[in-house]
Order: C-alpha cells, then sequence, then structure tokens
C-alpha cells in the first residue's frame, strides 16, 4: 500500500508526469498489489515498464526521477535486446558480428504479428530454412541468416518503405550478401527473386504463419489505428509529440512552448480535432487534449 500510494504521488502528480513523458497509461488497482501499464506501443510500453521497475528499486518517486530514468531507458532496452539477439543467433547456430544488426533483432521480442511474436517467428523461419537448404544441397548459413534477418524491418519501421524493403537495406548497409540482402526484400514478392534463398524465406515463413495456432486475424489494425493518430497530430506546426492513450479515447498533444501561445494551443486543438472528424471511419469518442509546459530553472552559487 505504501509503495502503491508512493506511485500516485501527492494528488496524482507522479501518475500525471509518468503518462505525459513516456505516452504510458499508469493504471493502479486499487483492489489488489497490481499496477497497469497500457499502451499500444509495444516498444514505449517496455521502456516504461523498465522505468517502473526502477523507480520502485529506487525508491525516488518523484517527476524529476521519472523523467532521468525515461532517458536512459532506451539505453537499458537496447541492452537487453542486444543479449535477446545473441541468443536467438546462438540457437539457430549463427554468428552476426554487427551489434546492431543484434540489437534490431532482439528488438523484435516485442512485436507481434496477428498475435504471433515476431522473435519467435523469426528464429522459427530461420530454423526451417536451415532445415530445406541442407536437402537441396544449398549453403544453410545463408538460408538461416536469411531467415532469421527477414522481418528485422519490423524493428526499424520507415514510414516510405514496407518493413521488406527497409530490412534490405539496413542489412545492405550493414554489409550482408546479396543473397541475404535479396530474400529478405523479396520475401513479400515486392521485388524480384534472384536466388533459391529468397524462395526458402518465402516457403519457411508461409509455414510458420499457417501453422495451427500460430496466428489470430488482424489485432494489428488497432494499433495501425492508433499509430495514425500520433502521425497526424505530430504534422501540424509546434507539436513536440503526441500519444494516443486510454485504447485510443484521447490524443494528448504536447507542443513546443516557445513556438506556440495559449490562443493557437486552443487552435490546434480545434484543428486537429477537425482533421480527426473528416479521417476517421468510426463513431468513438475521443478526447484531444493539447499540453502547453514551461520549465524554468536558475543555479544558485
Amino acid at each position: 500500500a505504501d509503495m502503491k500510494s508512493r506511485i500516485i504521488g501527492r494528488e496524482g502528480r507522479n501518475i500525471r508526469t509518468f503518462t505525459q513523458i513516456t505516452g504510458v497509461d499508469l493504471l493502479v488497482d486499487e483492489s489488489d498489489e497490481r499496477v497497469t501499464l497500457s499502451s499500444f506501443d509495444p516498444i514505449r510500453r517496455e521502456r516504461a515498464r523498465l522505468v517502473l521497475l526502477n523507480l520502485m528499486a529506487d525508491g525516488r518517486i518523484h517527476p524529476g526521477r521519472i523523467e532521468e530514468l525515461w532517458h536512459s531507458s532506451e539505453s537499458m532496452l537496447d541492452e537487453a535486446a542486444h543479449e535477446a539477439g545473441k541468443q536467438a543467433t546462438n540457437r539457430v547456430g549463427v554468428a552476426i558480428p554487427s551489434d546492431d544488426v543484434l540489437t534490431q533483432l532482439g528488438r523484435l521480442q516485442f512485436r507481434v504479428s496477428m498475435n504471433q511474436n515476431v522473435f519467435n517467428h523469426s528464429v522459427e523461419v530461420a530454423q526451417l530454412c536451415s532445415m530445406i537448404a541442407g536437402e537441396l544441397g544449398l549453403d544453410t548459413r545463408t538460408a538461416t541468416l536469411a531467415g532469421l534477418l527477414h522481418d528485422i524491418g519490423k524493428a526499424i519501421p520507415d514510414a516510405n518503405k514496407t518493413h521488406a524493403l527497409a530490412g534490405a537495406d539496413f542489412l545492405e548497409s550493414n554489409g550482408f550478401v546479396p543473397e541475404v540482402v535479396n530474400a529478405v526484400a523479396a520475401h513479400h514478392r515486392e521485388v524480384a527473386a534472384t536466388s533459391p534463398y529468397a524462395h526458402l524465406v518465402i516457403a519457411a515463413d508461409a509455414l510458420s504463419a499457417s501453422r495451427p495456432g500460430a496466428r489470430q486475424e488482424k489485432p494489428g489494425r488497432f494499433s495501425e489505428r492508433l499509430e495514425s493518430l500520433e502521425e497526424i497530430a505530430m504534422g501540424f506546426q509546434g507539436v513536440d509529440r503526441a500519444f494516443a492513450l486510454q485504447a485510443g479515447r484521447e490524443l494528448r498533444v504536447f507542443v513546443r512552448p516557445e513556438e506556440m501561445n495559449d490562443e493557437a494551443c486552443q487552435r490546434l486543438a480545434h484543428q486537429i480535432a477537425r482533421v480527426l472528424r473528416q479521417r476517421q471511419t468510426n463513431s468513438k469518442p475521443m478526447r484531444v487534449t493539447v499540453v502547453r509546459e514551461a520549465h524554468f530553472s536558475e543555479s544558485v552559487g
């Protein structure tokens, strides 16, 4: 009970600060010893989980400490992702010298596609590719790398490219052989396959995704809708960051105070709401909240 009250803070200031900084709803259940983190973005949610764990371990729970831990949480997440990437390469028996590639591979553990964990799916595709390549007399290491890394573009989303093409460009810039790069780019048939390894990945990807119980129907559309809300808000001048909260019932928009006065903030809320009314097809009620904050500090001595 004491920890719960410290997490909430005086008049709820810690919870408000936590949500404003992380973009993740922090829900404290008064009926039991449970705290829930709610966000459609798995990376953001994992970073918020790390912040909360460190706050509880440290014992100093106040707005300044929350902000400090949020800034350091990305490096903590990358360390955990890098270790997960190394574990994946050990499981499939290949080595990847690039720390950046290992980190992005490990970040896939926080993503799902139709309720199938992308990290586990990638390991499974790598294992299938290796087995098929062995039967066909192809190079099993090339096949395994292509299968393991075929969805790495999902860890580095690019608004101008599909995950297959973004992943291929990323691997090419990290010195991977053309057979691996093409297999990743072609695994959804967006470009022509130039080697048998692309066909291996296409087949193994389909096998992993279509086996009984592997996937469920399209929950990803919900996340896509919330992502689009944030993208719409970020397109307006003066916006610093935007978070879709409470399962899409609120869009909270933070502006740069030096660029926006109170009247401009009021106009911005109206403009964003008007655009959302024009673009949204559902009738679910939603609130647009524009926040303008200014912090001032002065050193003494």
